[in-house]
């Protein structure tokens, strides 16, 4: 009943165009729409970026990573009937499930600080909603928390949410390093 069929269809050139093709292709104008609008912006130099300088480095990364995928979609063969399913049986209930936990995460992260809260979302996320091996999951949430928090806190100087632990961030690098 839920069953989304990929939509094929023919060009003018003959190449067949699936679904992922077409939006690649949106993505692409996006992109170039995003360039024109930086260029009118300015880029200005390289030691001195224009107002429209990160957009226009943004706009070429999407462009190319579009080309990209656009490139290496292969269209169906013409005895190849292509079904892809939206709604599978469990699928939905994780997005459910990852928005709760998103929402509890934000909520958590204010009591909890930044660096617990973040262990905890994602051990929740590499157990409950693509299950991993304990070690897997207890070392990726561990590592991913301490990376993020060494990005924003250490290099980028944000302040995160300390909760009331304090500074545990600090503590911790203190430990590892």
């Amino acid at each position: 009943m839920f069953e989304a069929w990929t939509v094929v269809e023919k060009d003018m050139r003959g190449l067949k165009m699936t679904k992922e093709r077409w939006i690649t292709l949106f993505w692409i104008g996006v992109a170039i729409a995003i360039s024109i609008g930086s260029l009118r912006l300015g880029l200005g130099e390289l030691r001195n970026p224009g107002p429209g300088f990160l957009s226009f480095a943004s706009a070429v990364i999407m462009g190319g990573l579009g080309l990209i995928v656009f490139v290496k979609s292969k269209p169906p063969s013409p005895d190849e009937t292509v079904k892809k399913t939206m709604f599978v049986k469990g699928r939905v209930m994780k997005v459910v499930i990852t928005i709760i936990i998103l929402m509890c995460y934000a909520v958590a992260m204010e009591y909890l600080g930044f660096l617990i809260s973040t262990i905890g979302f994602l051990l929740i996320l590499l157990k409950v909603i693509e299950p991993q091996r304990w070690s897997i999951a207890i070392g990726g949430s561990f590592f991913g928390a301490v990376l993020c928090y060494l990005i924003f806190d250490v290099w980028l100087k944000t302040e995160l949410p300390k909760g009331y632990f304090g500074d545990i961030g600090q503590k911790v690098l203190q430990i590892i390093m």
